[in-house]
């Protein structure tokens, strides 16, 4: 997952967040994999329920792991996105800084 920590390094800073969702059915997998992949950004387990716990219901989760865009505000700006998708959308919100678009005012 380079490209996706190359996006959490670059725009951190500059109010985007990338925060994955899992499905696992258990947290001791979900950490085995953050370990393993040494990812940086936050990871949410949504309980042992897999697709069926509260936040893949509420989000509409698609399957794992979903990768979620948030504006600076904190506002869903992307979801269930392409790799390329999602770095368009980043350089697209920080081409327009207003708090609307996900930049800072």
């Amino acid at each position: 997952m380079p490209r996706l920590d190359e996006l959490d390094r670059n725009y951190r800073d500059r109010g985007l967040a990338l925060i994955g969702v899992s499905l696992d059915r258990g947290r001791e997998e979900l950490e085995r994999m953050v370990r393993a992949k040494d990812l940086r950004w936050p990871q949410v387990w949504d309980g042992p329920r897999g697709e069926e716990g509260s936040l893949a219901r509420l989000f509409h989760v698609e399957g794992p792991p979903d990768l979620y865009v948030l504006d600076a505000e904190g506002r869903i700006a992307g979801k269930h996105l392409g790799l390329e998708e999602m770095v368009a959308l980043v350089a697209r919100l920080l081409e327009d800084p207003s708090p609307a678009r996900g930049g800072t005012p």
